[in-house]
């Protein structure tokens, strides 16, 4: 946990950055109130939806953390996607940077993923 989602973004963009070959992270980051119990598991479904390398960003968290991003750091909207089993959607966010690599897959959402497993 942080005490501002600033520095959630800026540690997952380190972790992002550090060379550790041959593991690419999965990270989730979203904010909750700490009396949201409910919530607590937005930053696993998160890093559930993410690919290897890839950091995906809550609303919530880009709201607070937009105004003190790092250096270079950048938050490509990718729409609303259901977390889960929950009808919860919230809006997400890729953190970008010249330093990681592009995501142009689509999320690993479990609905896609079944989908595509039952088509094969």
């Amino acid at each position: 946990t942080f005490g501002r989602a600033s520095d959630a973004v800026a540690c997952a963009l380190d972790l992002q950055l550090a060379p550790l070959e041959p593991f690419a992270l999965c990270i989730g980051l979203h904010t909750v109130e700490y009396t949201d119990l409910a919530g607590t598991d937005g930053a696993a479904r998160l890093r559930d939806l993410a690919h290897g390398g890839q950091t995906l960003v809550s609303g919530t968290t880009a709201a607070l953390a937009a105004n003190r991003l790092p250096a270079y750091a950048t938050l490509k909207p990718l729409g609303s996607h259901p977390l889960g089993d929950r009808q919860w959607h919230e809006p997400l966010f890729q953190l970008g940077h010249p330093g990681l690599r592009n995501h142009v897959e689509l999320l690993r959402a479990p609905s896609v993923v079944g989908a595509h497993h039952l088509s094969n």
